[in-house]
């Protein structure tokens, strides 16, 4: 028997899953989100090794050790009962998570998985999108996706869904990412009710001295093979005290090679104890081997090979950035950046050559390990405090990120600003000029490039250790509204900034207006507790400084309404109804009619009271509130679609109140807007009072 479904992707595209007997095949078709493409190794062969190259997870040069107790765990997760399974797999970068993924996706094909890697359509790997098909077979389909922590969250969610429901064998999703906070929580509760969804950290290989020399050992006879044939490791290579960095894979990788190439010299090399040093001294013979390029094939003298290397240099830092493009991509962003001119051409052909695409149809391979391309773009910037004899900067690249981001805006090009603004935000984690060279000023004058980030690299920038007030709080009020994908993330900006602020003991009024900017984003996502927390101080703040105006009721009437809705999220029906008679209580007051929209609030809150009275068993108060809204919308002379809407749910609400029917069972919802999370996004439209606590600029 044959089986045909359809399963709908985001981007205009489609599933085709057809099942005939065992043999299943899934068709990609139109031009969905993202791209599959079935395991496989991609290393690349060069003539000449450079250290990016030999450190590269994807060209295997050091083998794979331990992590037999993780092996075991991801075993047991793939094969546990049931259709299907989703796990987050995160770890910093340098940890080795993309090592043992490759390593559990060979074990599981050996297996008879069918193993596919996914890449979202914004990213280097994912090439030209267009119709596909993979067969799928055997036991049943895994699914692995890197920098799964880049992807819009609504692509993501809506990725897993549809080959979860177009499967009819067991799918497991092996997600990768740096870290499972400030995003994930985003995801999670989108994806298909009973999916076992979890996440597991990889933790650090080196935790001892003996596993740090061993693991060092074993990478040094790994590079000695290639670089130096017989070349002894030395007996005390890297510092045996835990949390100095080496507790990361690549940094013993890091060290390890670079005594090699020191060795191979006749050279001592940086002090173990220097990590930015020995990036830094790799990073020299990485541009060595862009030397040796011009003088071999160019026949270059010295002097044309090390103004070559310095252009390729820049091509290098660009695409690091911006990750690989198409071609025709490719040379309007080296033009944004100035690399080349007329020479651009011949730029991205030598730099091709030196990085070789990993997808078919691009050019620009971004320089990795992604720890490596992070590190070199911050020593390529001005402003690190490396002598100038160890690494010396280059002035050129002061100015390409903020040439090359507005480019970004152009639809054609947009698909880099997103990597663009998350490299930046990583390498700007660990070295400090980096941020206030190039991250804080680029974001204070288009705070709009850190929502393209998406929430990983909005919760990274709340994080960063001096980011100040002042840009916090313009990167939160650049989008007052309410989008999944960001609400995550500008919830911990909100947040950094409120604790920022309310340190500085402001005054009354400045301190509910941050909370009540950070309990919108909490209700937003619902925190129910942290969000009634802050906007019942809120209200008290608003009282405690007395009515001034209509501004000063508008003020307490948002505040009251989001307690009032964060107290119900947060079950606490009392308080949150005690709230609303409050509301009732403004909006009946001689000088209540001057606030704006009144009919239609009242309307809405007698509706809301009812509601709220009945779940507390008070069937008299709700009688008389629901009796209150249908009048009130009557006499509504606006009679809009909506305000019709409105009443006829006010009309069923209290005609099942009159029928005797029970509370907890009652029909239909509320009014349009009214009540729940309707009254936060409302919220969020309202106009910022001035004020310290309101956006600057």
């Amino acid at each position: 028997m044959t089986v045909h479904l359809q399963v709908n992707v985001p981007g205009r595209g489609r599933i085709f899953a057809v099942q005939d007997g065992d043999a299943h095949v899934f068709r990609y078709d139109g031009e969905p989100c993202f791209r599959v493409e079935p395991f496989a190794r991609h290393r690349t062969e060069l003539a000449e090794q450079s250290p990016s190259w030999l450190l590269s997870a994807h060209n295997e040069v050091v083998a794979f050790q331990g992590r037999a107790a993780d092996l075991a765990q991801l075993a047991r997760w793939r094969d546990a009962p049931g259709a299907a399974r989703v796990r987050l797999l995160h770890a910093v970068g340098g940890q080795g998570k993309t090592r043992l993924a490759m390593r559990f996706a060979e074990l599981s094909r050996r297996r008879g998985w069918t193993v596919l890697t996914v890449h979202h359509h914004g990213e280097a790997a994912a090439g030209v999108l267009a119709d596909q098909a993979v067969a799928v077979g055997g036991t049943g389909l895994l699914l692995v996706v890197d920098y799964a922590d880049r992807w819009p969250a609504t692509d993501l969610a809506a990725m897993v869904r549809a080959h979860l429901g177009a499967a009819r064998l067991p799918v497991r999703l092996l997600l990768l990412a740096r870290s499972h906070t400030g995003w994930w929580e985003s995801i999670a509760p989108r994806l298909p009710d009973g999916v076992a969804v979890d996440t597991a950290p990889v933790a650090a290989l080196s935790r001892s001295p003996a596993e740090r020399e061993r693991l060092f050992a074993a990478a040094w006879r790994a590079f000695a093979r290639i670089r130096a044939p017989g070349l002894a490791p030395p007996p005390a290579p890297v510092p045996a005290c835990p949390g100095d960095g080496y507790d990361q894979v690549l940094a013993i990788h890091v060290a390890a090679l670079a005594g090699v190439e020191a060795a191979r010299r006749g050279e001592a090399p940086p002090s173990a104890d220097d990590q930015a040093g020995l990036v830094a001294y790799l990073l020299h013979r990485e541009r060595d081997q862009w030397l040796s390029y011009y003088e071999g094939h160019g026949g270059f003298d010295q002097d044309r090979a090390a103004a070559a290397a310095d252009r390729l240099g820049r091509v290098v830092f660009t695409a690091t950035l911006t990750g690989a493009r198409p071609p025709e991509e490719a040379a309007r962003v080296l033009a944004a950046a100035g690399v080349g001119g007329d020479g651009a051409a011949a730029l991205l052909r030598d730099h091709r050559r030196c990085y070789p695409p990993g997808a078919a149809g691009t050019v620009l391979e971004p320089l990795t390990p992604d720890r490596l391309g992070e590190d070199f773009i911050a020593l390529q910037l001005p402003g690190h405090r490396l002598a100038a004899d160890v690494y010396g900067a280059d002035p050129w690249t002061a100015g390409v990120p903020s040439a090359l981001l507005p480019v970004g805006d152009d639809p054609l090009v947009a698909g880099f600003v997103q990597r663009a603004v998350a490299t930046l935000t990583a390498a700007a984690q660990r070295w400090e000029h980096v941020r206030t060279t190039q991250l804080y000023p680029l974001l204070a004058r288009a705070p709009r490039y850190a929502l393209l980030g998406g929430d990983a690299v909005l919760s990274a920038i709340a994080a960063l250790p001096d980011v100040g007030p002042d840009l916090l709080d313009r990167i939160e009020a650049s989008f007052p509204g309410h989008l999944v994908g960001v609400d995550v993330g500008l919830a911990a900006v909100m947040d950094r900034l409120a604790r920022q602020r309310l340190a500085a003991e402001p005054g009354p009024l400045e301190r509910a207006v941050l909370l009540e900017r950070r309990a919108q984003r909490l209700a937003v996502l619902g925190r129910a507790d942290e969000a009634a927390a802050d906007a019942v101080r809120c209200v008290e703040l608003y009282e405690q400084a007395g009515p001034s105006g209509a501004d000063r009721r508008e003020d307490l009437y948002y505040a009251r309404s989001l307690a009032a809705t964060a107290l119900q999220q947060a079950g606490r029906s009392a308080e949150a109804l005690a709230m609303r008679r409050g509301l009732l209580a403004l909006l009946t007051e001689p000088a209540a009619p001057r606030l704006r929209r009144h009919a239609a609030r009242l309307a809405d809150l007698h509706h809301d009271l009812s509601l709220a009275a009945a779940r507390l068993g008070h069937r008299d108060e709700a009688l008389a509130h629901a009796a209150a809204a249908v009048r009130a919308l009557r006499a509504d002379p606006a009679g809009s679609a909506v305000r019709q809407a409105a009443l006829s749910a006010a009309l069923r609400h209290h005609a099942w109140l009159l029928g005797g029917g029970p509370a907890e069972r009652q029909p239909g919802t509320g009014p349009v807007g009214s009540g729940g999370i309707g009254m936060v996004h409302h919220a969020f439209r309202r106009l910022r009072r001035s004020g310290a606590g309101a956006p600057k600029g």
